[in-house]
């Protein structure tokens, strides 16, 4: 996959052949117009938000794209974040059996995480992730002047998740973080150009080097609020973290001020433990009836993946309490 990471990267960039950019609502008026009409090319626009992550709306893109008169030969672009990387990339991987596929991301989460290493998919019900594909996109584009833009709700989203990567991999990024709280509060841009290009690095030395697994930290029991509460995909995996954390580790004073530090609120929602369980009981890495999640042995390391029991997290809640 070709990687560029520069400051007005989308003014300068071209594509050979029929294009057509997918984006949702919000980045359309920001971004996806301009560059659309730029690349004299067609939009196709989808709600902003998870919801778009279904059976339906790819049914629906693919056939605007046959209406379009697009075939093998098209370039999909993503413009946007992780819900419009995972639908445009699951639509990538099937039309026509596979087309060229460009990820332009726009979010914090999406430029760290949501566009490397080629996962996509929709969701079904509660259940997250439930049906993609593997396509890794063709070129990563990256202009991190775009972060200007973004709300603190979605900035906050990929900050838990480069934390996550500092905590199942490599110390020096949990450190070099905590440590620049301030460029982190202003989004200051050499920064945050150091925080991608070191979290593209790591995601993709765990990919190409380890089990691919440990990048799902946080996530069994964050998918399940996410799902559950309708939750910031981000906000539930910094809670799966710290509720996975006391799981494997038991109470860690370090990682929780660390997340704390950030903005990140830890108290468990007021769920339902049982609708709760149900759902985690659907999580994809579950084998039969055993549903696993990545257990953390300090941080930089993980222990791979274990079982998680609904009595392991009651305990969980009760140290929390």
């Amino acid at each position: 996959m070709e990687k560029k990471i520069e400051s007005g990267l989308w003014q300068t960039c071209w594509f050979d052949g029929p294009v057509v950019v997918i984006t949702d609502s919000r980045v359309a008026e920001l971004y996806g117009k301009t560059l659309a009409e730029r690349l004299n090319c067609p939009l196709i626009v989808i709600p902003e938000g998870e919801a778009s992550k279904s059976r339906e709306m790819k049914d629906g893109i693919e056939d605007q794209l046959l209406e379009l008169g697009f075939g093998s030969d098209v370039t999909i672009i993503a413009l946007g974040g992780g819900v419009v990387s995972d639908l445009a990339g699951f639509v990538a991987s099937t039309y026509c059996r596979g087309v060229r596929f460009i990820a332009m991301p726009t979010t914090l989460m999406a430029m760290c995480d949501a566009s490397i290493g080629g996962k996509n998919a929709v969701n079904i019900g509660t259940v997250k992730n439930a049906i993609g594909t593997f396509y890794e996109p063709e070129s990563l584009l990256v202009d991190p002047t775009v972060l200007s833009t973004l709300s603190q709700r979605e900035y906050l989203a990929g900050t838990a998740e480069m934390l996550k990567h500092g905590l199942i991999w490599d110390r020096a990024l949990w450190d070099f973080l905590q440590s620049n709280l301030t460029a982190w509060r202003e989004r200051d841009a050499l920064f945050l150009q150091k925080c991608i290009e070191w979290n593209i690095r790591i995601k993709q030395e765990v990919i190409t080097t380890a089990d691919r697994h440990i990048l799902n930290f946080g996530h069994t029991v964050g998918h399940a609020l996410e799902m559950q509460l309708e939750m910031n995909h981000g906000l539930a995996i910094a809670t799966g973290m710290w509720i996975e954390t006391l799981w494997s580790m038991g109470y860690n004073p370090e990682i929780e001020q660390g997340l704390q530090a950030f903005g990140f609120d830890l108290e468990w929602p007021n769920v339902d433990l049982d609708a709760f369980w149900t759902i985690v009981l659907r999580d994809k890495k579950r084998k039969s009836s055993v549903v696993y999640a990545v257990a953390l042995e300090k941080i930089g390391k993980t222990s791979g993946l274990k079982e998680l029991t609904f009595d392991a997290i009651s305990a969980c809640l009760s140290l929390q309490a």
